[in-house]
């Protein structure tokens, strides 16, 4: 028997394949092969979604990225291959916000937080009645966008989330931000975390960008590629890549990771860099990210959740084995957050200064 995977992420069946009924099934003579669907793309930066084919509500793979890859494989017209082979398409499920208020009418916007309104033309009233036509996202910023041409900016920061409610409820809870009732009575409650109030929504009419006028490239984007490519920044990488006037979407846990995978110190710049780290740099980002949002679409139950820390291999896991070489990771200590590195992966053995841990051997 023959088995083909295709995959965004073939790294993910290894595990499967050293099962010990796998082994011996495979021992037997059954092949099984993955095929990376970010090989048979022609986008760059082995980009595999994008308009018209997907990036908006239920995203999913270019029509033409699948054919190539079957074409490749096969040699014949995907078409024709359920003649000659069974074929098992896994369907994945529609996006939670998508499947649960798209189409509906917005018929409130109940403001919680006294600060968290950035906007104030046009007002939250002016939206009443509108339908919700799409949900997406710019960088960090998650995007509703409302007939008329209206949309609505919520920015979680570090610690907000998100729970759908039905029936939506009428209390105010602890670091409420904004809860927006559809005419299901379906609310969207936003809230935040810790005691830190950085969470907040904004309103936008037609023709207005607000705060997304200065986001930079999305990390899938030709002109983040040509960045990481070719730019001889001299900034620390860690801060160059959480900058959202540079790349729009990457966090600090993410960078952390990343850079953990490409094995590159959190203080290198991009002009230190050889070609074959820059594209090291390149699929690392690229692949931290796919995972992380593949992983996050499994989740089940509610949105909301107080720490998500356990989402990442490296950040936040100062002390604890590296995911690549088992050694102990070590941290630099900031003022409002702190990085994650191994130094036998990314600093040849070096431990990087700390300002709080000098101040404690002084």
């Amino acid at each position: 028997m023959e088995i083909d995977i295709f995959t965004l992420f073939p790294q993910w069946f290894e595990w499967f394949r050293d099962q010990r009924h796998v082994r011996n099934v495979l021992a037997a003579g059954t092949s099984l092969e993955c095929v990376n669907f970010r090989e048979h793309t022609e986008l760059s930066a082995g980009q595999v979604d994008d308009t018209p084919f997907g990036g908006g509500a239920g995203m999913v793979l270019r029509v033409d990225v699948m054919d190539s890859a079957l074409r490749a494989r096969y040699g014949v017209d995907p078409v024709e291959l359920r003649e000659q082979r069974r074929v098992i398409a896994l369907t994945p499920g529609g996006r939670r916000l998508d499947d649960a208020l798209v189409g509906r009418s917005l018929e409130s916007c109940q403001q919680l937080g006294f600060t968290s309104l950035k906007t104030v033309v046009p007002s939250p009233a002016d939206l009443q009645g509108r339908v919700l036509e799409a949900v997406g996202r710019r960088g960090k910023f998650l995007v509703l966008t409302l007939s008329g041409e209206h949309r609505v900016l919520v920015h979680l920061s570090q610690a907000g989330r998100m729970d759908l409610e039905s029936p939506a409820k009428a209390t105010s809870p602890r670091g409420g931000v904004v809860r927006f009732v559809f005419d299901d009575d379906t609310g969207l409650l936003v809230r935040e975390f810790g005691t830190q109030r950085k969470a907040g929504w904004w309103v936008l009419g037609p023709g207005e960008d607000g705060p997304l006028a200065t986001l930079g490239p999305e990390p899938g984007d030709d002109a983040f590629a040509e960045l990481i490519r070719h730019d001889e920044s001299t900034r620390q990488l860690h801060t160059l890549l959480r900058n959202q006037h540079v790349v729009a979407g990457i966090g600090r846990g993410h960078v952390d990771d990343a850079l953990n995978r490409a094995g590159l110190s959190p203080f290198a710049s991009l002009k230190s860099l050889t070609a074959a780290q820059r594209e090291d740099l390149l699929g690392a980002i690229h692949s931290v990210l796919d995972e992380a949002l593949s992983k996050e679409r499994t989740r089940r139950g509610a949105l909301s959740e107080a720490k998500l820390g356990d989402r990442f291999l490296v950040h936040n896991r100062n002390g604890e084995p590296c995911p690549r070489c088992g050694e102990p990771l070590h941290r630099v200590s900031f003022d409002s957050h702190e990085v994650v590195y191994c130094t036998h992966c990314q600093t040849k053995g070096k431990v990087l200064a700390d300002r709080r841990m000098s101040k404690l051997l002084r």
